[in-house]
Protein backbone atom coordinates (compact mmCIF):
# COMPACT_ATOMS: atom_id res chain seq x y z
CA UNK A 1 0.00 0.00 0.00
CA UNK A 2 1.78 3.29 -0.83
CA UNK A 3 2.54 5.56 1.71
CA UNK A 4 2.16 8.81 0.37
CA UNK A 5 0.01 10.83 -2.30
CA UNK A 6 -2.91 12.27 -3.61
CA UNK A 7 -6.50 11.34 -3.19
CA UNK A 8 -9.21 12.73 -5.03
CA UNK A 9 -12.57 12.81 -4.01
CA UNK A 10 -15.67 13.73 -6.33
CA UNK A 11 -19.31 14.61 -4.70
CA UNK A 12 -22.08 13.99 -7.74
CA UNK A 13 -25.33 15.90 -6.83
CA UNK A 14 -27.14 11.74 -6.61
CA UNK A 15 -25.29 11.42 -4.01
CA UNK A 16 -22.22 9.14 -5.31
CA UNK A 17 -18.64 9.63 -4.04
CA UNK A 18 -15.88 8.68 -6.46
CA UNK A 19 -12.49 8.43 -5.03
CA UNK A 20 -9.27 7.89 -6.69
CA UNK A 21 -5.70 7.86 -5.24
CA UNK A 22 -2.37 8.91 -7.12
CA UNK A 23 0.69 7.50 -5.76
CA UNK A 24 3.34 10.92 -5.12
CA UNK A 25 6.27 8.30 -7.17
CA UNK A 26 3.29 8.11 -10.19
CA UNK A 27 3.15 12.08 -9.91
CA UNK A 28 5.29 13.71 -13.07
CA UNK A 29 4.47 17.28 -12.53
CA UNK A 30 1.69 19.63 -10.98
CA UNK A 31 0.19 21.64 -13.66
CA UNK A 32 -1.23 25.42 -12.56
CA UNK A 33 -3.54 26.61 -15.63
CA UNK A 34 -5.23 30.41 -15.91
CA UNK A 35 -7.61 31.13 -18.79
CA UNK A 36 -8.85 34.94 -18.60
CA UNK A 37 -11.75 35.58 -20.50
CA UNK A 38 -13.44 39.06 -20.71
CA UNK A 39 -15.72 38.46 -18.08
CA UNK A 40 -14.25 35.23 -16.03
CA UNK A 41 -11.03 33.73 -15.01
CA UNK A 42 -10.95 30.24 -14.47
CA UNK A 43 -8.03 28.69 -12.18
CA UNK A 44 -7.28 25.10 -12.16
CA UNK A 45 -5.17 22.32 -10.48
CA UNK A 46 -4.29 19.32 -12.59
CA UNK A 47 -1.18 16.18 -12.46
CA UNK A 48 0.89 14.86 -14.97
CA UNK A 49 0.43 11.72 -13.83
CA UNK A 50 2.94 8.28 -15.45
CA UNK A 51 0.58 6.27 -17.67
CA UNK A 52 -2.36 8.45 -18.08
CA UNK A 53 -2.41 10.39 -21.67
CA UNK A 54 -4.54 13.38 -19.74
CA UNK A 55 -4.19 15.74 -17.43
CA UNK A 56 -5.84 14.79 -13.55
CA UNK A 57 -7.90 17.73 -12.61
CA UNK A 58 -8.22 17.89 -8.85
CA UNK A 59 -9.78 21.55 -8.76
CA UNK A 60 -11.17 24.00 -11.29
CA UNK A 61 -12.30 27.54 -9.73
CA UNK A 62 -14.55 30.05 -11.88
CA UNK A 63 -13.95 33.98 -10.60
CA UNK A 64 -15.00 37.20 -12.26
CA UNK A 65 -12.60 38.89 -13.91
CA UNK A 66 -12.02 41.65 -11.12
CA UNK A 67 -10.07 44.15 -14.27
CA UNK A 68 -13.67 43.71 -16.32
CA UNK A 69 -15.88 44.58 -13.30
CA UNK A 70 -13.96 47.61 -12.25
CA UNK A 71 -13.71 49.21 -15.91
CA UNK A 72 -17.27 48.80 -16.60
CA UNK A 73 -17.39 51.42 -14.08
CA UNK A 74 -17.31 55.26 -15.13
CA UNK A 75 -16.57 57.82 -12.51
CA UNK A 76 -17.69 60.99 -12.61
CA UNK A 77 -15.90 63.99 -10.83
Amino acid sequence: MPAFGVQLETHYSSGRITRRFIPAGDILKPVLLECVTPVTCYRSLSLLVHGKEELMLVFKVKQPNLFISVSSFTFYY
